[in-house]
């Protein structure tokens, strides 16, 4: 259902609804409506169907830790050979940190859709768990443009 705060178009038909944290996305025949939930406010945007540009799949990552964190398992293990020639206990001090490191860029990626207006003004950006929701959901917006295109 669209939101309370804009008004329903005539012959407009919900077709689907995405809920994520708090953000509510949902698809009609006629737009796709974007409700940000906040505690000071709630931001409504929406794109009508056939001022959509163009539709994506987005993944952010913070990849420096990645980096950072394979550099440090490979500097402590190398230090440990060097001086030691072995990998003992020492190397630890730097492969834990990197491991800790490495974790974390895993927990930093995220999977998003983005739906595009024409103008490029607007923008729809639903941020998933699952890729395969987002691109069913992305899927069913790009049917009922094609749907509304052809009839």
């Amino acid at each position: 259902m669209p939101p309370l705060s804009v008004k329903q178009l005539e012959g407009e038909i919900p077709i689907t609804e995405l809920r994520v944290k708090n953000t509510v996305v949902t698809l009609t025949n006629k737009r796709v409506y974007q409700e940000l939930l906040g505690t000071e406010k709630t931001e409504v945007k929406f794109i009508p169907l056939n001022r959509i540009d163009s539709l994506g799949l987005v993944t952010t990552q913070k990849l420096w830790l990645f980096i950072a964190g394979i550099i440090a398992c490979l500097f402590g293990a190398g230090i440990d050979l060097v001086w030691f020639s072995r990998i003992g206990n020492e190397a630890l001090f730097f492969t834990a940190p990197g491991i800790v490191m490495i974790l974390a860029w895993l927990f930093t990626r995220r999977t998003g859709g983005v739906i595009y207006s024409t103008s490029g003004r607007m923008e729809i950006f639903i941020e998933v768990l699952d890729p395969n929701t987002i691109t069913e959901f992305l899927d069913q917006v790009q049917v009922i443009m094609d749907t509304e295109k052809g009839g």
